[in-house]
């Protein structure tokens, strides 16, 4: 066969699709913290320090800019005061500063089991003190006590889930969220779970006003059955509906987070910790 015979190579398409599942991109690599463009080296010299994808300075990139949440600057009663307004009024900015610290944010996802009955049932008291459902302090105690223990192990077993879930599909994306980081966002994140546990708790009680209301015109048995079900399972999903949100808005600000090096202010790529 002549080499003119020999089959010319097929050119590549413009619009041919990307891979899927995206490679992650390497831990060890700075990047852009808008792109994700390998940008090691780019400031020592030209072209301007700026990402020459995308345009963004790379001081913007910067570990530096990342000194972890209110939480993890003081993590105290103030520091928890303080995230607990960030991720409600500013969650971009806040989630922009966030930065890998297990340690501390181990101990938020603690505190925050801790608090979760004592935003939820004042709520709860409240409500009923002023219904036909009126409650002692006693009463109120007691279901304090069995809303704690019926909701932590929920509340771990949802966040374990939706910590695998990002991992799972910052891998898939070629995002770079390791584990620390996703638990870091998730026990974030936790800080709006009791939106969920009202919404449940406030369908529990409006849940017999629309039964009564609903079933003088519902006929169908199906629909009477879910009448008592249906408002506190709408609840909770419109509570997770923030948690998630919340989530996604976490995981678009970190997909590629630097950190910055303990000896100095110079930038560092982050990396897995074991």
């Amino acid at each position: 066969m002549s080499r003119g015979d020999l089959p010319l190579p097929r050119p590549q398409r413009l619009d041919a699709p990307i891979p899927f599942p995206v490679p992650t991109p390497d831990p060890h690599a700075l990047l852009c913290e808008r792109c994700g463009y390998v940008i090691d080296g780019l400031d020592d010299g030209p072209p301007a320090p700026a990402c020459p994808e995308c345009g963004l300075a790379l001081a913007e990139s910067s570990g530096a800019k990342r000194p972890g949440s209110p939480w993890q600057r003081q993590p105290d009663y103030v520091g928890w005061l303080r995230t607990m307004r960030d991720i409600h009024l500013r969650p971009t900015k806040m989630f922009r500063a966030l930065r890998v610290a297990p340690e501390t944010d181990t101990r938020l996802q603690i505190v925050n089991q801790l608090l979760m009955p004592a935003l939820v049932v004042p709520g709860f008291w409240f409500v009923m003190s002023r219904g036909s459902m009126a409650a002692s302090p006693m009463e109120v105690l007691l279901f304090a006590v069995v809303f704690a223990s019926m909701t932590a192990p929920v509340t771990l077993l949802l966040g374990w889930i939706e910590k695998r879930g990002v991992i799972f599909f910052a891998a898939k994306r070629g995002w770079r969220i390791p584990e620390p980081l996703a638990r870091s966002i998730i026990n974030h994140c936790t800080l709006t779970w009791f939106w969920a546990w009202y919404g449940l708790v406030l369908g529990v009680l409006i849940g017999p006003v629309l039964d009564r209301q609903l079933s003088r015109v519902a006929t169908n048995t199906l629909i009477d059955a879910m009448l008592p079900v249906a408002p506190p399972l709408l609840g909770f999903i419109a509570g997770m509906l923030v948690f998630e949100t919340l989530v996604y808005v976490a995981v678009r600000q970190c997909r590629f987070a630097n950190v910055p090096d303990e000896k100095g202010p110079s930038i560092t790529p982050l990396q897995h910790t074991p």
